[in-house]
């Protein structure tokens, strides 16, 4: 709730009425927090500026309090973090370096796996995925040759290692979840080992055989699978998989939730954000068509170039209009259609028809 009076707050304008709301929190962990979530917010605003390097300033003095050490490498390291978000990339490195130093620092394996922890994650977080790899693995082995009860901090290692699997969308992932696998099954958690293991070769298709990959999960009536192999394909890729999972829910009853997919669908072409070939496009289109979903259809049949293609997807959209008795959005469609010849057979064809809708 407090995050959320923030955002209002900075939308507003407002830094030093948020900055106060964070003041009014109670604990220093919790403050930190807060404070580095509008430093974050306002890094990259020059309007900004003494603000941030105020806010800054006192999480450093803040973090000096900390009495558990791997508290303050913490909080370095999200230093670290909101420096590279600001675009202080000199700045960054200087945080993190004293975020490693205090880690170092510490004796006791279990305080030191903590602090490598959360370095290793805001590293990640910052794209150092490489650095941050090799910083959980550190921490893991941490917490492998200590002396004491190791698996709540194991845990959370492997919560934050997934956090940051979940958000990388290249083949680094595949790294990470190794990593996890590694984790689960040194714990002797075979279930969750096996689980990461299908993840792993999930992900591993995807990156080998593309929108296949979907529907042969789709094929095997495995949506989960499906939906999670989309995110690891190309811009292109991803739209054609989102079509082929539309498809699916709309054929196993589950229409609503195929329409949100055609509406997100179209939307992304519309904006014209990724760069999509007219086969792509048509085969789309298609399959909005054939699934109902006309409008979706006609916005992405919109974007393509060839003309005789274009012409040929209009014309079938107009006929389906003219079926669903909307005479006068196929006749709008019609007058779109580029090629001249198959216009005119087209009119040809359904003169009839559209004399009775004009009536």
């Amino acid at each position: 709730m407090r995050f959320e009076k923030i955002d209002r707050l900075l939308e507003e304008g407002k830094v030093k009425e948020a900055i106060d709301l964070a003041h009014q929190v109670s604990g220093r962990d919790s403050k930190i927090d807060f404070l580095g979530y509008i430093a974050r917010k306002i890094g990259r605003n020059l309007e900004y500026e003494e603000y941030y390097n105020i806010i800054t300033r006192e999480m450093m003095e803040i973090a000096e309090l900390l009495s558990e050490e791997w508290k303050k490498a913490k909080t370095f390291a999200l230093l670290g973090y909101i420096a590279h978000e600001a675009g202080k990339e000199l700045e960054a490195e200087k945080y993190f370096n004293l975020a490693l130093e205090h880690s170092s620092s510490i004796k006791e394996y279990i305080g030191r796996a903590n602090a490598l922890t959360e370095v290793a994650y805001y590293m990640a977080l910052s794209g150092r995925l490489n650095e941050a790899l090799e910083i959980f693995k550190l921490a893991k082995e941490f917490l492998r040759n200590s002396q004491g009860n190791y698996v709540d901090p194991m845990m959370k290692l492997i919560r934050r290692i997934t956090e940051i699997a979940e958000r990388t969308t290249t083949p680094d992932a595949i790294k990470f979840y190794e990593l996890i696998h590694e984790i689960y099954s040194l714990l002797n958690m075979k279930v969750k080992a096996k689980r990461i293991e299908n993840k792993i070769g999930l992900i591993k298709s995807a990156f080998k055989e593309g929108v296949a990959a979907v529907r042969k999960a789709l094929e095997n009536g495995d949506i989960d699978s499906a939906i999670d192999v989309v995110k690891f394909l190309t811009p292109e890729d991803r739209l054609v998989a989102l079509v082929e999972i539309a498809r699916w829910l709309y054929n196993n009853d589950q229409k609503k939730y195929a329409e949100m997919i055609a509406k997100d669908i179209a939307s992304q072409i519309l904006n014209g954000d990724i760069s999509v070939s007219d086969s792509s496009l048509s085969y789309i289109a298609y399959t909005l068509m054939n699934l109902g979903f006309l409008d979706e259809a006609l916005i992405t049949a919109g974007h393509i170039s060839d003309e005789l293609e274009l012409s040929q997807i209009l014309a079938d959209l107009s006929r389906m209009f003219i079926k669903l008795g909307n005479t006068r959005k196929a006749l709008k469609i019609i007058k779109a259609i580029p090629h001249k010849g198959i216009r005119r057979s087209l009119i040809e064809e359904i003169q009839g028809e559209l004399d009775v809708g004009h009536k």
